[in-house]
This record gives C-alpha cells, sequence and structure tokens, in this order.
C-alpha cells in the first residue's frame, strides 16, 4: 500500500471536528428552554394592509355569498348571504346605488329565504325590474325591486314570510329538499327573458321552473 493512500484512510476515519470558530460560539438557553428561531424576530413586524377601492358597502354583518349588477342602471347592486336579523334568520337581500361614496340602499329584504343563506341573485334581463334568488333552503324566488306588487298576496299565500311578501316578492318555486344538510339550491339559468328557470340543487336534481 503506498504511503499516499494510507494517509488519505488514515484522514477518513478520524472523527469529524469543529471548526474553532464555531466551538467558541455559545447558543442561549430562554426561560422555557427553547431553542430560538429567526421566525421569532419576525413576530414584531407590522404588516400594512392596502385597500384600493374608491367606495363600499358594509351594511352585510356576514359572508356575502351573492352579486348581482342591473343590467340597464349598472350602479344598481343586488347582494345576498348568511346574514339575518338572527342567528336563525341569515337569509337577508339588498339593493343598493353605488352612485356616489355612500351607497344608498333601494331596497332591503330580510329573510328572503327564511332561515337559510342566500346563494344567488341575479336580474332578469328583458324585465330589469324583477330579481331572482336562490337559497339553501331549497327555493328559488322571484322579486319586483319597485316595492309591494298585487303579486305579494299570493306569494304570502304560498307560505312566504310577510316580510318577503312586501319587500316585493312576487313567485316561487319549490321541488329541491331545502333541510339545509345539502338540500339547496347552489344555482339556476333564467335566460334573457326569465320564463324558464332551470336549477341546480345540492341535492343532485337539475330541476325546470316555468314563470
Amino acid at each position: 500500500m503506498s504511503s499516499s493512500k494510507q494517509t488519505q484512510d488514515d484522514l477518513d476515519s478520524e472523527p469529524e471536528m469543529l471548526a474553532a470558530e464555531d466551538a467558541l460560539e455559545e447558543i442561549p438557553d430562554d426561560a422555557d428552554g427553547d431553542i430560538p428561531m429567526d421566525s421569532d424576530e419576525e413576530d414584531g413586524e407590522e404588516i400594512n394592509l392596502s385597500n384600493d377601492g374608491i367606495a363600499y358597502f358594509e351594511h352585510h354583518k356576514d359572508s356575502v355569498f351573492a352579486i348581482a349588477q342591473h343590467p340597464t342602471h349598472p350602479t344598481l347592486i343586488a347582494t345576498g348571504g348568511s346574514e339575518g336579523d338572527g342567528d336563525d334568520a341569515p337569509g337577508k337581500g339588498y339593493v343598493f346605488d353605488t352612485a356616489g361614496r355612500s351607497f344608498q340602499v333601494r331596497r332591503l329584504v330580510g329573510g328572503a329565504h327564511g332561515d337559510f343563506s342566500v346563494v344567488k341573485v341575479e336580474f332578469v334581463k328583458g324585465h330589469p325590474h324583477l330579481l331572482t334568488s336562490c337559497g339553501m333552503d331549497g327555493v328559488v324566488r322571484r322579486w319586483d325591486i319597485r316595492g309591494t306588487t298585487a303579486g305579494a298576496a299570493t306569494a304570502a299565500g304560498q307560505g312566504a314570510s310577510a316580510s318577503a311578501a312586501t319587500a316585493g316578492l312576487i313567485k316561487e318555486w319549490r321541488g329541491h329538499r331545502g333541510d339545509g344538510e345539502g338540500g339547496g339550491v347552489l344555482g339556476f339559468v333564467q335566460g334573457e327573458t326569465g320564463e324558464r328557470v332551470v336549477t341546480a340543487g345540492d341535492d343532485g336534481v337539475v330541476l325546470v321552473f316555468e314563470a
């Protein structure tokens, strides 16, 4: 065996040693015995959140799931979500005007879908005073945003709440299970005229309704 190979084998078999400067470094323990991490230095970092919006509407007190723009008056917006006047009545909807920095509520629909959240809202393009909504109660409803109409009494007779009827409810369609545990209406299409409404249900069913 050559002397150079023997010397290399001896070096490989020796235990690894710390460099002198590393051996002198002390890592202090904190009170809990934890080793400080680099992330600890970031805990005090201040995070600035920016808002580029030019106006805002904050009447909703909970999640907003649905939003629609009026087809001929683009500053009119309809929204709906999980907010309600009580924990057991989340389905409230709004129609408001975004023309100014301070939005003006044009129509408030309390209990739009009973005790369940509003999932979708959409204006009828051919009849822009009409607004269609669906919710986790399994019901599709149509509203006249101009206010109470002759159809309100009929809607109330179909089982709609008094507040919904006075808010302009003129029609509703039922067929999905609507138990809040998988029977809601997740979406719909209604075409230009709104004469036919096709729904997609959380219960695995697609239904077609005629106005």
